[in-house]
């Protein structure tokens, strides 16, 4: 075999080694759904959610299918926090988009009200398993900060990365970018090197009230950039986290108690 040869050969097991790390996507024409609550938007949600889980059986998702039953009873209560203390983002395989009700129907069994619907919807099945060698080291991070206490903290990552920092607040309203921000912007964090944040500003911790509340940090680094669009909420920024493969991203989170100055 010639040198130009074993150039193309070379060029083309890497294109297909590329392509088989995409990600799949799916389309499920119609997969039906059934929610059960004395609420009937909490019903309608139960039962999106059931047809969800379906697709995702559907286009051959079933393993850890128990992780994204966490995650859709997360978004009924609203209780999101906790996802970020699991392993909820390493062991799910897939996400789904682009849902569209086809029919929907309630009816009455017993004192809850049974909510049907039918749904057609694209599933994004992963190729990838998360990097084991892509790891970040974020240190400085305090569990508790008295009000108008400094926030700061250091990174190091072990590849190349685009790094996203966002703040929820304990009422989760008013959630904001802590890094980049309206004074420092995104740039490449080097593999290897160590980052003391912020750069440019003070991020002095503030209470909504004059009682302690607890506030989470939530750390997205990634090998290529994803802005972020949008509000910024729990459901959002998981929404956005899970239209990146595993392989591309790290998902470091952090409880941070504020206390009234003393």
């Amino acid at each position: 075999m010639n040198k130009l040869s074993v150039i193309i050969v070379f060029l083309i097991v890497n294109a297909l080694a590329v392509f088989s790390q995409q990600n799949e996507e799916i389309f499920i024409s119609s997969v039906q759904g059934v929610g059960y609550d004395e609420s009937v938007s909490i019903a309608k949600e139960k039962a999106i959610n059931d047809a969800k889980i379906k697709a995702l059986a559907k286009a051959g998702i079933e393993e850890n299918i128990n992780a994204f039953t966490d995650l859709y009873k997360s978004e009924i209560s609203d209780n999101y926090s906790e996802l970020f203390t699991s392993q909820v983002f390493t062991n799910i395989r897939g996400s789904v988009k682009n849902i569209e009700i086809l029919n929907e129907e309630k009816s009455f069994s017993g004192n809850q009200i049974k909510y049907s619907v039918e749904i057609k919807c694209t599933v994004i099945k992963y190729n990838s398993l998360a990097d084991v060698f892509y790891k970040a080291e974020i240190k400085g991070i305090k569990p508790f900060y008295y009000e108008e206490d400094y926030l700061s903290w250091t990174l190091s990552v072990s590849k190349n990365s685009w790094l996203y920092v966002f703040c929820i607040p304990q009422n989760q309203d008013d959630a904001y970018f802590i890094f980049p921000n309206d004074y420092e912007q995104q740039f490449l964090i080097k593999a290897d090197s160590i980052y003391n944040f912020p750069i440019e500003v003070t991020l002095p911790q503030f209470l909504d009230g004059d009682k302690q509340q607890t506030d989470r940090l939530i750390f997205v680094l990634t090998k290529e950039k994803y802005p972020y669009k949008g509000k910024i909420t729990y459901k959002n920024i998981i929404d956005w986290i899970f239209e990146i493969s595993p392989d591309q991203r790290i998902v470091e989170s952090f409880s941070v108690s504020i206390l009234p100055k003393e």
